[in-house]
């Protein structure tokens, strides 16, 4: 008999724009590490990261809210400190 897996979200880490960088570092990323993610799937979890919203709590071009994810998984893993 077949397991069903466990859908684990996982908050971003962010990387926020250089001032006066160029290319990727200009922007505002949202990342998982590789490790965090190779630590949760270990468990014979899925893997999933859950971008952050805007101010408002709205997902640009989209009708997805957060109550979706809350749904949709299993649990959360937050990130968090600095680095």
């Amino acid at each position: 008999m077949r397991t069903q897996l466990l859908k684990i979200g996982v908050s971003p880490r962010l990387f926020h724009p250089q001032p006066e960088a160029t290319g990727i570092q200009s922007r505002t990323l949202q990342y998982l590490e590789q490790s965090v993610a190779h630590w949760i799937m270990s468990g014979n979890a899925l893997v999933f990261m859950v971008p952050t919203v805007d101010q408002e709590g709205v997902l640009h071009r989209s009708d997805l809210r957060p109550r979706n994810y809350a749904q949709a998984l299993d649990a959360l893993v937050l990130q968090g400190g600095r680095t």
